[in-house]
C-alpha cells in the first residue's frame, strides 16, 4: 500500500508539475498564440553553500497595507507586461461574465478582503482596478500551465471557478473567523482534520513566499478523503494568501514542505484521498507552488525518483526536491531561507520551533498570516 500511494503521489506531483513548468523553448507557437517567453516563471536558482543570517528581531507587519501595491508586476497585474499579452488575457476576460470575473478576481485573497471589507481600497475606482488585475493574474496563470492556448486556458478558467463555489473556497476562508452557523460542518471537519497538527503554514522565504508544511505522521486516523482534500486546500488558500500579503502582491506561489521523519506505513494518506489531492492541485492550482520538497522521505520515493528523472524536462525537475539530513537541508533551504523564518525540521537552527496551537492557528490568526508571525493590525 505504501508503495503504491507513494508511487502514484510521485508521479502525479510530476505530472501536476510539468503542467504547471514555464515554457520550454523548443515549444512552437501558431500566429495566432503569444509568445510565451514573456510569462516564463524564472526558476528557483541552484541551491549553493550559504551562510545563515544572523538571529534579528522579527519585523511587525502592517495589516493595512494597501492592496494596490506591487500589481505591477508580471505576476499581479496587467502592467508591465508586452502589448501581444496585453490583448491575449484581455480577450479571455472579454469572454467571460461579470459574476465570472469577480469570481476569477477571488482567487486572490487580497481581492477577497477588498470586496467584502470597507476601506481597503479607495473607492470603486480602485476596487475595480484591484479586481481586473487580479482577474488577469489568474488568467496568466492559466494561460501559461495551458502552454499559450487562450481556448484551453479559458476551459480550466471556467472549470476553476465553478469548482471553486462547489468546494466554497470562499466559506473556508471566513468559518473561523465568523463562526456563522451556515459553515458549522465546515468548521468541525476542518478542526478535526488539523487537530493533530499535520498541516500549518510556518514561516517565509527572503523574497515572502509562504512555506506550508505537510507531516504525514501526524495524519488523522479515519479521515474521509472529501476532509484531507478541504484541509489541503484550507492550507494551500492560506499559504497563497500569506504570499501575496508578505511580498506586497510582488509573489503568488508557495512552497510546500513534506517532513517525513519518523514516517511509517500506517500513516500513508489513502489512495482515493492521494487522487482528490493531486487532481484538484493540478486542474484548479496552477502556477501556484514555486517549489516541492520531500525531506528524509521513504527510500521507495527517491528509488522511483530516480528512475523516471532522466525522462523529465528541467523545468519541472526543478520543482521537486529530496533533501536528507540537515546538512543537505541548510545547503538547500539556508539558500533562501532565514533562521528566523524557518521550521527546525527545514534548518536545523531555525527559530520555528515545536509543535504549533491549533486552536490559536485556526481562531486567532489572521488567514493571511503565517503561524510564527508577529502580527500588528491597525484598525
Amino acid at each position: 500500500k505504501s508503495l503504491f500511494v507513494g508511487i502514484f503521489i510521485l508521479s502525479s506531483v510530476v505530472s501536476t508539475c510539468s503542467s504547471q513548468s514555464s515554457i520550454s523553448a523548443s515549444t512552437q507557437l501558431t500566429n495566432n498564440q503569444i509568445n510565451c517567453d514573456a510569462m516564463a516563471v524564472t526558476p528557483t536558482p541552484t541551491p549553493t553553500d550559504s551562510s545563515v543570517d544572523d538571529f534579528v528581531e522579527p519585523i511587525a507587519v502592517d495589516r493595512t497595507s494597501d492592496p494596490l501595491s506591487g500589481i505591477s508586476d508580471g505576476s499581479g497585474g496587467i502592467d508591465g507586461m508586452d502589448e501581444e499579452m496585453k490583448k491575449v488575457l484581455n480577450a479571455m476576460l472579454s469572454e467571460l461574465s461579470p459574476e465570472e470575473i469577480e469570481q476569477a478576481a477571488r482567487t486572490s485573497y487580497v481581492y477577497f478582503l477588498a470586496a467584502t471589507k470597507e476601506g481597503c481600497v479607495d473607492g470603486p475606482s480602485g476596487l475595480e482596478r484591484l479586481r481586473r488585475s487580479k482577474a488577469l493574474a489568474m488568467a496568466r496563470r492559466c494561460l501559461v500551465a495551458d502552454k499559450g492556448k487562450p481556448d484551453v486556458a479559458l476551459t480550466r478558467m471556467r472549470s476553476t471557478l465553478v469548482w471553486r463555489q462547489e468546494m466554497d473556497i470562499d466559506g473556508m476562508r471566513t468559518c473561523f473567523t465568523e463562526n456563522d452557523e451556515r459553515h458549522a460542518t465546515m468548521r468541525s471537519s476542518l478542526s478535526h482534520s488539523m487537530s493533530t497538527g499535520q498541516f500549518v503554514v510556518r514561516g517565509y522565504d527572503r523574497d515572502g513566499r509562504a512555506l506550508q508544511l505537510l507531516i504525514p505522521r501526524l495524519n488523522v486516523s479515519g479521515d474521509t478523503p472529501e476532509a484531507i482534500l478541504a484541509a489541503i486546500l484550507y492550507h494551500a488558500e492560506r499559504a497563497i494568501a500569506g504570499t501575496e500579503r508578505r511580498s506586497g502582491n510582488a509573489h503568488e506561489k508557495f512552497h510546500v514542505v513534506f517532513d517525513y521523519a519518523r514516517f511509517k506505513i500506517s500513516h500513508s494518506m489513502p489512495l482515493a484521498a492521494a487522487k482528490l489531492v493531486v487532481f484538484a492541485l493540478r486542474d484548479h492550482y496552477c502556477e501556484r507552488v514555486q517549489g516541492i520538497y520531500l525531506l528524509d522521505a521513504p527510500l521507495v520515493f527517491q528509488i522511483f525518483w530516480n528512475l523516471i528523472r532522466p525522462f523529465i524536462d528541467p523545468d519541472t525537475k526543478r520543482k521537486i526536491t529530496f533533501l536528507t539530513g540537515q546538512k543537505e537541508k541548510k545547503k538547500v533551504f539556508g539558500r533562501f531561507f532565514d533562521k528566523e523564518e524557518a521550521v527546525s525540521c527545514i534548518l536545523d537552527d531555525g527559530h520555528l520551533v515545536g509543535s504549533h496551537d491549533v486552536h490559536k492557528y485556526l481562531h486567532e490568526v489572521p488567514f493571511d498570516f503565517a503561524y510564527d508571525e508577529v502580527i500588528d493590525v491597525k484598525e
